[in-house]
């Protein structure tokens, strides 16, 4: 009688040369179905791992992302140059007192507050001084004592007829003289604890201390910078045009900031723009000035000295194919935006123009009605759909 499952035949051969061998038999059997087990338990494993993926990648878990419709808007053209960021309120602070640095107090980077000590010079020399002129500020109060007891007396003797006119106008002018030197003793005091005072460097205003050009040790001498300070709560941009191009820009009703932070660009309009009535006469330019709205810096990458591109809105505004500027996608050199479908979003490289506003105009790669993905993030993730009309 046939077998009705036929075995393989490497399993009927090593079963054959078992036979007659019952102990080895029965272990070939027992690995034969370990075998089996374990492959059909991996089986079960792959059958239930790739439910589990199915059910993670269904389209319920799938991300949603909003989209907008590409369209013509109207769009003010803008040329833009190339700027730097510049503190409104900024200052050198220099030494107005003689001697050596004995303390800095604060770094550069540190922020101060207006009054708060920065530098500590050597005060023994107007420590001297003032002392010296305290002395002198007594004796000159000694004498004026004497000179008024003097000119009383005389008086007194000249109302009794014992000395005689010129006497009397003597002991005035020496009441006068003595009167004269208190006072220069008293301003003597006074400008010795003026430059006691100027040993202590001290803040103007609050701000941020970006230089210090010295070092503990130094001579401090009148007028040598020892601290440079700027005060973050005001900005402006600045850059410098042709002469030919500044009636224009100076007239433009607004104008726009962008700086290039960590990757993305950030972006502030304002609409006071002053041109300084003076021009450059080696590079043939004028300093063109941008005033951040509020004066408040934007974020903590605009600070003095950053490079940022300033835009002008120079002509009229027309129609144009525009797209929210969140909607572009950038990788080096490339520019896309993720456009939807039927089946999620396709990315595609699009040519894009000038920046108004938090519109940027499309030159090519896309047509007017497609939808196009508001967060180009969330809409390159794998099973990505378009949010529902």
């Amino acid at each position: 009688m046939n077998d009705p499952i036929r075995k393989p035949s490497a399993v009927n051969a090593i079963a054959a040369g078992a036979r007659g061998r019952p102990a080895v038999a029965a272990a070939l059997a027992l690995l034969l179905g370990a075998a089996f087990w374990m492959v059909g338990s991996g089986g079960l494993a792959g059958v239930r791992s790739a439910e589990a993926r199915g059910a993670a990648e269904s389209p319920a878990q799938a991300p949603r992302v909003p989209v907008a419709t590409v369209g013509r808007d109207r769009f003010a053209q803008a040329e833009s140059w190339d700027g730097t960021l510049q503190a409104v309120r900024e200052a050198t602070i220099g030494a107005q007192a003689q001697g050596r640095i004995v303390k800095l107090h604060v770094q550069a980077g540190d922020k101060v507050k207006a009054g708060q000590t920065l530098a500590e010079i050597d005060a023994r020399e107007a420590t001297l001084a003032l002392s010296r002129d305290q002395a002198q500020l007594g004796e000159s109060q000694a004498t004026l004592a004497e000179a008024r007891a003097a000119h009383a007396r005389s008086r007194e003797l000249f109302e009794k007829g014992f000395i005689s006119k010129a006497a009397l106008d003597q002991a005035a002018a020496a009441l006068k003289v003595a009167e004269a030197r208190q006072r220069q003793a008293q301003a003597g005091i006074g400008l010795s604890s003026v430059a006691t005072d100027h040993t202590v460097v001290r803040a103007p205003w609050d701000g941020v201390v970006t230089a210090v050009p010295v070092q503990v040790g130094d001579l401090a001498t009148p007028g040598r910078p020892l601290f440079e300070l700027h005060a973050p709560d005001k900005l402006r941009a600045v850059a410098f045009l042709s002469n030919s191009r500044v009636a224009e820009v100076a007239a433009a009703p607004r104008a726009w900031v962008r700086l290039d932070a960590a990757g993305k660009v950030e972006q502030v309009e304002s609409a006071q723009i002053v041109a300084i009535p003076s021009a450059d006469p080696g590079s043939g330019t004028t300093e063109i000035r941008i005033e951040l709205p509020g004066g408040a810096a934007p974020g903590a990458d605009w600070v003095p000295g950053r490079h940022v591109r300033v835009a002008f809105e120079l002509t009229s505004a027309q129609q144009a194919l525009v797209v929210p500027a969140a909607s572009l996608l950038f990788r080096g050199e490339l520019v896309g935006v993720y456009v939807a479908t039927d089946s999620g979003f396709v990315l595609r490289a699009v040519r894009v123009g000038q920046r108004s506003g938090d519109s940027v105009e499309i030159l090519s790669g896309l047509r007017e009605g497609e939808r196009i993905a508001l967060d180009p993030v969330r809409a390159g993730l794998k099973g990505a759909m378009p949010e529902a009309r």
